[in-house]
C-alpha cells in the first residue's frame, strides 16, 4: 500500500487536532477524512479498537516484556480480524446512516 492509499479519519479529539500533529499531516502530504466531532456511532474502527482491548483483557497472563502487548495485538489482527469481521463494520454504519 502506498501512502497515496491512505486516507487517514479521526475523532477530532484534541490530539488529532493540534498544531503540531496538522504540521505534521500537511508537511506528510496525508490525505484527511472530514468527520463529525463526537460521532463514534459512525466510526467502525471504534468497534475494532474495542474488540482488540476485550480480546486483550481476556488473556490471563501479565506480558512479561515490552513486546509482549505488541505481539498479542498482532497476533488477535492477523487471527482474528477479517475481510468479513471489517465488512460487518461498514454495515454497521450503513445501518446507522440509513
Amino acid at each position: 500500500m502506498s501512502k497515496d492509499d491512505i486516507i487517514f479519519q479521526h475523532d477530532n479529539d484534541p490530539k488529532h487536532t493540534s498544531r503540531l500533529t496538522q504540521t505534521w499531516f500537511a508537511d506528510n502530504k496525508m490525505q484527511l477524512l472530514d468527520w463529525p466531532a463526537y460521532s463514534p456511532d459512525l466510526n467502525p474502527i471504534k468497534n475494532l479498537w474495542d474488540y482488540l482491548k476485550v480480546r486483550l483483557y481476556a488473556y490471563e497472563t501479565v506480558p512479561l516484556s515490552t513486546k509482549e502487548p505488541f505481539k498479542r495485538v498482532a497476533d488477535i489482527w492477523y487471527n482474528e480480524i477479517t475481510k468479513e469481521y471489517c465488512e460487518q463494520l461498514k454495515r454497521a454504519v450503513r445501518l446507522i446512516t440509513s
